[in-house]
């Protein structure tokens, strides 16, 4: 392949037809966030193929196609086929003349997919891949030195080492030439030597100077060439196959490859396939399995050739068209297949009909088939030249051919075989039959105008042509109908007309989808040496037929100019849809006469060459006489779901175990050169404020050849101080992000730094200007003077108006920096730029004018600041007035008594507090409540209290504690004596009890008549005074007289005592009676009386009783 143009430098040794695109493994410590990438197919199969194992020392890699061991002592690479060792190992890195240090003992770390030896100045690294190991040296800054850089490596290998124009191998390993780019898609200069045990890199240090970094240096190594055919197994010469051609199925992501072989009996030929997956190149479903039928009689007349394949993408089918051979006669046969290779319809059912109605049919033939299908109709185009008994064609006079086959009934439709050229006049003209169609016709579909072309290789008579001499034709078709739509388009113009020496031959067309254009490519003398073919191309607009670009461009260039010996042929040609090109390949020789190989070649859209001719085969690699062994007739495919090539042909290979003359399908899967995308920073750059955000801004635009734009993946890799670039956002390939600047960021321009980077890893940088406007600093304005009077706070007081020109008014913060001692401003708040806040004074604020500093600051932390006065009012002393003086006697108290009135100028006069803060001995002043102003509480004094004026000192106190006093007279007045009054006598009866009865009355001055103490201080023997009870001043008692009572009033002194025991007494009179006696015995109340004897008896015992209960007490009260 050629070089790759990645995102750093890339030196690339890739082998002569790699299957995947280099993957560049950066060796940053850390990368800036991108967006996540889903992990693409190419990744997903590495990962699945290839079996990683490590152990402190080595790393060991298994994959169907080969083992590897990389270990201290390096690479060690086993090709699946050969089984032979290729190894490799660093032996040299130097600058100049001075080397590079580098750790030669470094073990390997295998980590996703790849495999590093970090070895210090240089780090070497082996990318996994699906099919090969791509090897990779990084260089993460420069070295320092001035000089060429050289990196060389130790080769060991039994393979034998053979060398090519542009690539070297041993054996079944090979490394392709170099190509260097730096970070900005610009080649540098490079070249490689290699020899059988040496590989030598050099840099140019001219070049890496300039570089950007880091450099990275990418060969890559694999096997070659892949067998698809295994006619009658292997290491026989019998049993050959020949032309394969191939078609790609979009729905399945599969090849399918046909070719005509024989595999049953030598030399009968019949038609195989075999179905190849095209993201891994791994053969899918039955091997070699058969197509056509032909070779089950004679094998002198059954036998099928020259297969052409194309695929029906509306329902998902093959059909395979072919030369049969049926005793002698020779027509156009076609296959339906499945699209997993299974025979659909009629089995081998005939396209045309040459000669159908002449006696001798063998005499009219058609061969070299081409297909190709109109996915608008559903119908397939099979075009092939021959001779026909119709419409007046004389014997011998070979025109090409067409028919129409319907995908859907899977059978010709329309025209039967019409005629599609006319060469040297119309039909039956004297001399036609001189004029031939040679070789092979090529088709193309043009879904755009619905349109077929045909082409192919004759001889004509228009204008000074002459026979034999042969050009390039084509015809456009009606898709739909087969109709001719213009008039013949001559093709190539080789040599000069009337010319027989050179000829235009072998032509092979594709249709480009971007341009509406066809590219005919063909095999041609026009170098002015004779039998000198190189591969030609021209340019055709699909809607005109008309000739666009350069008149037979050339392609192909191989060789010694001017030596006949050296010829290029059978061009094929496929369309990348994806990179908007075309892969061209053939056969020839290069070097060696008869050293065949099959060769690609790019070409743009616009018929320029892209990159250097390719090789693709390594048919008889190391062998002594190359020539013998040989690629030939090769085919070309597109996978757009792969995005890759696939180049098969026919070939005589000497890699074990095929011997010589054994002649197989082979295959090579081609990736197109994964070329840098381009990135260009929007030339107009960005404007930013500080402290603001560009949303949205269009940054840059991105492009690249294999990956569609939107799907690049952009990021910013460096970005100064102060800037973020945010919300990256790929539509279609315009990219667009959110700009920030902050007060840090550089005002004026600055450079941030954008990378694209593709599917494989590719990159491209460019600068984008983003230009950092100085933010205006917000503006304040203080408010008016706030005044506030000590001890109050100035409620939502407007302190200042703010301003910005980058963000808006209401979103600034204000605070202040510098506020006085006792002053506050608290609940700061910005309404739509006004500042409201509340102002509050102590009485430790200084009287009069104060400054607090107010500072406004915006998004960005940029701030403005202004003075705001706060003019601090005195806060009144608050009043008190006493009240007349109060008088309470000794032991009393005034309850609820109005003591003074309050006020204060600032507080309100119900919040004042008042206290007595000077009382005299004796005086209390209590519950003291101020309503409003009005100061009330209790006043009593005691028994100590001084009679007389005392004075009580009030105190008034505001919220700032500032008080006033004034004086109260409290006047003392002496405690009146109670009084009591005895009630009337009371009379009891010895022996009897009086309950609760009214004893006194008792009151007094100062204190409540209940709650008067009343006592019994004297009372007479025999009679006792108890449960004296004061209700409100009446005062009662239990009054009892015993036998010892003495008989008539007794006087008993009552005393009552107030709160400070003052006491007066009264007398209480109690009239004692004795008990009344009662007579008995007789009911006749003069007995009683006369005999007078019972009541002195009654009385006599009476008094004993008495005296012995008064003797019992007085003991009991002894004891």
């Amino acid at each position: 392949m050629t070089a790759i143009a990645l995102g750093v430098a890339v030196l690339s040794l890739n082998p002569a037809a790699a299957d995947d695109a280099p993957n560049v493994v950066k060796p940053t410590e850390s990368a800036p966030a991108i967006q996540k990438k889903k992990i693409s197919e190419a990744q997903a199969m590495s990962t699945a193929l290839n079996h990683v194992t490590q152990s402190d020392a080595e790393v060991r890699v298994h994959n169907p196609r080969h083992d590897a061991v990389l270990s201290a002592d390096g690479l060690t690479f086993t090709p699946w086929r050969a089984q032979e060792d290729w190894r490799w190992s660093l032996a040299e890195v130097r600058v100049g003349e001075g080397a590079v240090e580098f750790d030669p003992s470094v073990a390997p770390i295998a980590a996703q997919g790849v495999v590093r030896y970090d070895r210090g100045a240089i780090t070497e690294q082996y990318v996994l891949k699906s099919r090969t190991i791509e090897q990779q040296f990084v260089l993460p800054a420069p070295l320092g030195v001035e000089g060429d850089l050289v990196i060389a490596g130790d080769v060991i290998s039994s393979g034998a080492f053979s060398a090519s124009e542009n690539s070297w191998s041993w054996g079944d390993v090979s490394l392709g030439d170099v190509s260097v780019f730096d970070a900005n898609g610009l080649p540098l200069d490079a070249h490689m030597n290699v020899s059988a045990n040496r590989t030598t890199i050099t840099v140019s240090g001219n070049a890496l100077a300039s570089a950007a970094y880091p450099v990275l240096i990418d060969p890559e190594i694999g096997t070659n060439d892949f067998r698809i055919s295994d006619m009658q197994g292997s290491g026989t010469a019998s049993f050959q196959t020949r032309h394969a051609d191939v078609a790609y199925n979009a729905t399945n992501n599969e090849y399918l490859v046909v070719w005509h072989g024989a595999d049953v009996t030598d030399n009968v030929y019949d038609i195989y396939g075999q179905r190849i997956n095209a993201s891994t190149g791994a053969e899918v479903g039955t091997n070699d399995f058969r197509i056509s039928n032909f070779g089950n009689a004679t094998p002198a007349t059954e036998d099928a050739f020259e297969p052409e394949v194309a695929w029906n993408s509306t329902s998902n089918e093959f059909l395979v068209v072919w030369e049969g051979r049926r005793g002698g006669d020779r027509e156009i046969f076609g296959q339906f297949l499945s699209n997993t290779g299974a025979e659909l319809g009629t089995d081998d059912f005939q396209i045309s009909d040459m000669g159908g109605g002449a006696t001798s049919p063998s005499s009219f033939i058609g061969i070299s088939a081409s297909v190709c299908f109109n996915s608008t109709n559903n119908l397939f185009l099979v075009a092939w030249h021959g001779n026909d008994d119709v419409n007046g064609l004389l014997s011998g006079e070979t025109e090409v051919f067409g028919q129409l086959v319907d995908g859907s009934t899977r059978a010709p439709t329309g025209s039967d075989d019409f005629q599609i050229s006319f060469m040297g006049g119309a039909n039956g003209v004297t001399g036609a039959g001189s004029y031939d169609v040679l070789d092979w016709t090529a088709t193309a579909y043009n879904a755009t105008n619905n349109e077929f072309l045909v082409a192919w290789s004759a001889d004509d008579d228009t204008g000074s042509s002459v026979d034999g001499e042969f050009e390039v034709y084509a015809q456009r078709l009606n898709a739909s109908t087969g109709a001719a739509s213009g008039s013949r388009i001559r093709v190539s113009d080789v040599g000069t007309d009337g010319q027989t020496a050179t000829r235009g031959i072998t032509p092979a067309a594709a249709w480009n989808s971007a341009n509406n254009e066809y590219l005919v490519v063909f095999a041609g003398e026009d170098t002015g040496t004779d039998n000198e073919y190189e591969i030609w191309g021209q340019r055709i607009d699909g809607a005109t037929g008309a000739e666009v670009g350069s008149n037979d461009f050339r392609i192909s260039n191989l060789g010694t100019p001017g030596d006949p010996n050296i010829g290029e042929f059978d061009p094929k040609v496929a369309y990348n849809s994806n990179a908007n090109e075309y892969f061209v390949v053939w056969w020839g020789d290069a070097t060696t006469n008869n050293d065949n190989e099959i060769w690609g070649q790019r070409v743009s859209s616009t018929g320029t060459l892209t990159g250097s001719v390719e090789q693709l085969s390594q048919v008889g690699s190391g062998a002594s006489t190359p020539g013998n062994f040989r690629g030939e007739f090769p085919d070309v495919a597109y996978a757009s779901g792969s995005g890759e090539m696939l180049v098969v042909w026919n070939g005589d290979d000497n890699v074990t175990p095929l011997v010589d003359d054994e002649i197989e399908i082979f295959g090579q899967r081609w990736e197109l050169p994964n070329t840098a995308p381009v990135i260009n920073a929007n030339g107009s750059g960005v404007s930013v404020t500080q402290g603001t955000t560009t949303s949205g801004a269009t940054i840059a635009t991105v492009s690249d050849a294999e990956d569609s734009n939107g799907s690049l993946t952009v990021m910013a890799t460096s970005v100064p101080t102060g800037i973020t670039v945010t919300g990256i956002t790929n539509t279609s390939g315009t990219i667009t992000a959110n700009i920030s600047a902050t007060a840090a960021a550089t005002p004026g321009a600055n450079s941030v730094t954008l990378q694209v980077q593709d599917s494989g890893s590719a990159t491209s940088t460019d600068t984008l200007t983003v230009t950092v406007i100085d933010d205006a600093n917000p503006g304040i304005t203080a408010g008016a003077t706030v005044n506030v009077t000590e001890g109050t706070t100035v409620t939502g007081a407007t302190i200042a108006t703010v301003t910005d020109a980058e963000d808006t008014n209401g979103s600034l913060s204000v605070t202040t920096t510098s506020v006085p001692t006792g002053i506050t401003v608290t609940g700061i708040t910005n309404t739509s730029g006004t500042v409201t806040a509340n102002v509050s004074a102590t009485t430790a604020a200084t009287l009069g004018s104060n400054t607090v500093v107010l500072q406004v600051q915006d998004s960005i932390g940029q701030t403005t600041t202004a003075n705001l006065t706060v003019n601090v009012v005195d806060d009144t002393d608050p009043t008190i007035t006493a009240a007349g003086t109060i008088s309470v006697s000794q032991g009393g108290m005034s309850n609820g008594v109005t003591i003074a009135t309050v006020g204060d100028t600032e507080d309100a006069n119900g919040t004042l507090t008042v206290t007595a803060t000077s009382v005299p001995t004796g005086i209390s002043v209590t519950s003291i409540t101020n309503t409003n102003g009005t100061i009330t509480a209790d006043v009593s004094a005691t028994a100590s209290a001084t009679l007389g004026n005392n004075n009580v000192t009030l105190q008034v106190q505001d919220s700032l504690s500032q008080t006033t006093t004034d004086t109260l007279v409290v006047n003392v007045v002496v405690n009146s004596t109670p009084v009591i009054t005895a009630a009337g006598a009371i009379a009891i009866t010895q022996g009897a009890s009086l309950t609760g009865v009214t004893i006194a009355t008792v009151s007094d001055a100062e204190d409540a008549d209940g709650s008067l103490t009343v006592t019994a201080t004297s009372v007479p023997t025999g009679i006792t005074v108890t449960n004296i009870t004061n209700t409100n001043g009446t005062v009662t008692a239990d009054i009892s007289a015993t036998i010892a009572a003495t008989l008539g009033a007794n006087a008993v002194t009552l005393q009552v005592q107030d709160s400070l025991t003052t006491a007066s007494t009264d007398t209480l009179t109690v009239n004692v009676s004795a008990p009344t006696a009662t007579g008995g015995g007789s009911d006749n109340d003069d007995e009683d009386c006369s005999t007078g004897e019972g009541s002195g008896v009654w009385m006599l015992m009476l008094a004993m009783l008495a005296v012995l209960g008064v003797v019992t007490r007085q003991r009991r009260a002894q004891r």
